[in-house]
């Protein structure tokens, strides 16, 4: 597999909005594979008061002493009243932010809702964005397989940029997932995005492995995670809801499902957005 010699974004950083120190361990076993792919800082963006402030420092410091990304990780303080996205949207101009990962998924009374309303919002920023769930991993996490569902969706084509990376820059190799519709309509969309990756694969001089589905894109997700599970060390690379309606609201977007999903597999959201940070191919 050939490496394509363009640089990567230059001064970048991923964002991390944290305010328990149980999730240092879980973030950075995640957070620093995907910051030396993209050749980002990590910044974390704590929530609470100064004694807590104090606790997540040293404990950071602890964690990362011994790490080559000791000096690469920076701390911010924020204010515990202040809202989540709004401070997200903000930052990701202000520090040339390239992705976000969220530690866990919202809890509370109506822990469904909050989680679909959760995803509707970080599908609004215009940043892909991660979030982590505890549980086992490969030991040493650094995505050997990239495993990326295309389906009919157009917005599915959007993932093969930021799949890229990770065999330019990473040790990945990369697995087209090619969904296998029922509708002579959604075959022609499906085989029309597949088209689309691949060619943006050949001219970044990547090989891909391409492998026939056995399920339609609604269930496509749930076929690439069991076949990350199976690869080990993997990596999903999913695009997000573009439009809510009400069954999304009642059901949860597809996303939701996929980031829950019962292997643990990391996944990766693509936000698709006019206005969505492009990396440059």
């Amino acid at each position: 597999m050939a490496n394509n010699k363009k640089e990567r974004p230059e001064k970048t950083t991923i964002l991390i909005p944290c305010t328990d120190i149980e999730k240092i361990d879980l973030i950075l076993y995640h957070a620093i594979p995907m910051a030396k792919v993209f050749g980002s800082s990590l910044t974390f963006l704590f929530m609470g008061n100064e004694f807590a402030l104090g606790l997540f420092k040293s404990e950071i410091e602890k964690k990362t002493a011994c790490s080559d990304y000791a000096d690469k990780i920076r701390l911010m303080h924020l204010k515990a009243s202040s809202a989540q996205f709004p401070v997200l949207e903000k930052n990701s101009d202000d520090e040339e932010a390239i992705m976000v990962i969220f530690p866990q998924l919202p809890t509370g009374k109506i822990k469904y809702f909050s989680e679909v309303n959760f995803i509707k919002k970080a599908g609004k920023l215009r940043l892909p964005f991660m979030v982590l769930q505890p549980g086992a991993q490969a030991p040493d996490w650094n995505p050997k397989k990239v495993i990326l569902p295309i389906g009919s969706s157009r917005s599915d084509k959007e993932t093969a940029l930021w799949a890229s990376y990770f065999a330019r820059f990473g040790t990945s190799e990369i697995t087209v997932l090619y969904a296998k519709e029922k509708s002579s309509i959604y075959d022609r969309l499906t085989r029309g995005n597949v088209r689309f990756v691949l060619t943006l694969f050949r001219k970044l001089q990547l090989v891909a492995n391409v492998i026939h589905a056995q399920t339609h894109s609604g269930k496509i997700h749930r076929e690439a995670a069991e076949m990350a599970h199976k690869e080990g060390n993997s990596l999903l690379i999913i695009s997000t809801t573009r439009h809510f309606n009400i069954e999304h609201f009642l059901l949860g977007p597809m996303e939701l499902e996929t980031l829950k999903n019962k292997e643990k597999i990391p996944v990766l959201c693509i936000n698709h957005r006019k206005d969505l940070y492009v990396l440059c191919s």
